[in-house]
C-alpha cells in the first residue's frame, strides 16, 4: 500500500497529464480544422483524431477528480498534503 502522500501525488498526476492531454488536442484540432480548410483533406482525419485525444483527456481528469474524492472522503481533506 502507498503512503497518503504517494496517493494524493498519483491523482494529482492524472489530473495533471488530463489537462495537458486537453490542451495539446484542442490545440492541434484548432490547427487541424485550419488547414483542412485551406484545402488538406487528411486534415479532417487529424480533427477527429484530436478531438478524441482531448476526450480521453477530460476521461482522465474526471477519473482523477472521482479518485480524489473517494480519497478525501475515507482519510480526510489533508491526507496527503505535503507541506
Amino acid at each position: 500500500m502507498d503512503s497518503l502522500v504517494q496517493q494524493r501525488l498519483a491523482f494529482e498526476r492524472e489530473r495533471t497529464v488530463g489537462w495537458v492531454m486537453i490542451t495539446i488536442g484542442l490545440l492541434f484540432v484548432a490547427g487541424s480544422v485550419w488547414f483542412a480548410a485551406a484545402g488538406s483533406p487528411l486534415s479532417w482525419a487529424m480533427a477527429v483524431f484530436w478531438t478524441v485525444w482531448a476526450c480521453f483527456g477530460i476521461r482522465r481528469v474526471a477519473t482523477s477528480r472521482r479518485t480524489q474524492q473517494a480519497f478525501e472522503r475515507e482519510h480526510g481533506a489533508t491526507a496527503g498534503v505535503r507541506r
